[in-house]
């Protein structure tokens, strides 16, 4: 589209004696493990359902077994509220589908213009998480779908595909 980005939004937080250094950059890729013909045996994790605890409401762990993070997919059918408990603080972004989140509205957005305000994304603190928060889909044929998005701080998250 004919943009140019300066430099800087490449190399700026490389230490100072190697800033605007791009193959500093670059060496700090492990080429053999980005490029192992194996990647997907790997690293692939496939959904992993949760046991079904209310009508209305299926989860799937969908990024899990690594240190770093881990995420839910939450699905609540059409007409249906549910409580959602977890063991840890997590951001909650709505995909699809439109209801109420605890006392909000909510709804994924179909098209967010700069500067627009959405109703798509909270934060949940681990106190809030831990006594349940619930959520409604409002909706009469869409599932509501949210994504919820740990740090390394969930003792529920498998560790193990």
């Amino acid at each position: 589209m004919g943009e140019v980005n300066p430099i800087d939004l490449l190399t700026g937080c490389q230490p100072e004696e190697e800033k605007g250094d791009v193959n500093a950059l670059f060496d700090q890729i492990d080429w053999e493990e980005s490029t192992r013909p194996d990647y997907r045996e790997k690293y692939f994790r496939p959904k992993k359902p949760l046991p079904k605890t209310e009508e209305g409401l299926s989860e799937f762990w969908i990024t899990y077994a690594n240190e770093w993070i881990a995420a839910k997919e939450v699905i609540i059918a059409p007409g249906s509220e549910v409580t959602l408990t977890d063991a840890a603080c997590y951001c909650a972004l709505v995909v699809q589908g439109h209801g109420t989140f605890g006392t909000f509205a909510c709804e994924a957005p179909g098209l967010l213009r700069f500067g627009q305000i959405s109703g798509d994304e909270f934060f949940i603190s681990e106190d809030r998480a831990q006594k349940g928060i619930t959520i409604k889909n409002t909706g009469k044929y869409e599932p509501l779908v949210i994504l919820q998005n740990f740090a390394n701080n969930n003792p529920e998250v498998p560790l193990s595909i």
